[in-house]
């Protein structure tokens, strides 16, 4: 039995320790952030004990990881210093995790890029993607038009309407015209030491292309 224990998220980057049927086994220092990337170490360092590879390598392996494309993939730094993540999220719940993790990274504001991927998924989680984003303790959103993937808009959804709702929570949510005027509106709101999150699954990577350029 694989468990963590004594973990330490302070500077958003988990490092803890690894016990083996209660026993220490290795002390691991995560290059990618977020509480839920100490379960996926755990696990991946299960695997690589049950094969036999020592537990140095394992855990000098693990602390070199940086994670995988557009999973808070570090993308640019716009010329008034703030970063630029690309991450894949477009389920509420990945939303809510993956921001739970950039907050404690952030060491200014931080701000969020959304492009919603379908309209089925988008009309169906309505209220949850509402929550999730007004929940999130995020400084401001940008929404982009929803990808529409292969769907019709049957269901009279839309960005202006998800961006009202979110904006009648609280948080200050705003629509852009298309991806060039999605980098546009965060260049002109982030500053040094913030973040900005290109976030969804469909063409919005592109924002991120604009965001360099600036």
């Amino acid at each position: 039995v694989y468990t963590s224990a004594n973990e330490d998220l302070s500077d958003g980057f988990a490092a803890f320790d690894v016990l083996k049927n209660g026993e220490f086994a290795a002390h691991i220092k995560l290059a990618v952030p977020g509480e839920h990337s100490i379960a996926d170490a755990v696990a991946a360092y299960a695997a690589c004990d049950a094969v036999g590879i020592p537990a140095g390598q394992i855990a000098a392996g693990l602390g070199a990881y940086e994670g995988i494309c557009r999973r808070m993939e570090k993308m640019s730094v716009t010329k008034t210093g703030a970063a630029v993540y690309s991450d894949y999220a477009h389920h509420p719940t990945e939303i809510a995790t993956t921001l739970a993790g950039a907050k404690k990274i952030c060491r200014g504001k931080l701000h969020v890029i959304f492009q919603p991927h379908t309209f089925s998924r988008t009309h169906e989680l309505f209220d949850d993607f509402a929550s999730a984003f007004a929940d999130s303790g995020i400084d401001s959103l940008i929404l982009c038009d929803i990808y529409p993937a292969r769907e019709t808009n049957i269901y009279g959804v839309s960005s202006e309407k998800l961006s009202s709702a979110i904006s009648a929570r609280g948080l200050n949510c705003v629509c852009a015209a298309d991806f060039e005027d999605a980098a546009r509106k965060a260049d002109d709101t982030a500053g040094e030491n913030d973040i900005i999150i290109v976030m969804g699954a469909g063409d919005v990577i592109k924002t991120a292309d604009y965001l360099a350029e600036l």
